[in-house]
């Protein structure tokens, strides 16, 4: 994971799924060290996902709005690179409207999401 630096990454705990072949093998990993391993490596994926969105700052992007939220006034949208409901979204002040794609300058980055304004520069 250090050396690839995953773009986007999910990590699960093996789980057995009735009718395959792993299923018909022993499991000798205690649950408690999968969810250690399952950590360890979301830990490091953290750090390069917030590396690779900070990079994003102050670039213009496309985004696709999902959602307005009017209690928060938050509008919650998604690049060309993120698929709903799984990967970063990008959190906009203000109410866009969900299936219109706008023009976006990204201002800020955290682990899993990226801030943006409307900016009518671009």
């Amino acid at each position: 994971v250090k050396d690839f630096e995953f773009d986007r990454l999910g990590i699960f705990t093996y789980s057995e799924e009735e009718g395959t072949a792993a299923a018909k093998l022993s499991d000798n990993i205690p649950a408690e060290e999968k969810i250690r391993r399952q950590n360890l490596i979301m830990e490091v994926q953290q750090e390069i996902s917030l590396r690779k969105n900070e990079k994003m700052i102050s670039t213009r992007q496309k985004v696709l709005i999902d959602s307005y939220n009017k209690t928060d006034n938050v509008s919650y949208g998604r690049t060309y690179r993120d698929s709903p409901e799984i990967d970063n979204q990008v959190l906009i002040t203000g109410e866009l409207t969900p299936g219109k794609f706008y023009d976006i300058k990204i201002t800020d980055a955290m682990e899993y999401d990226l801030i943006g304004i409307m900016n009518d520069e671009f």
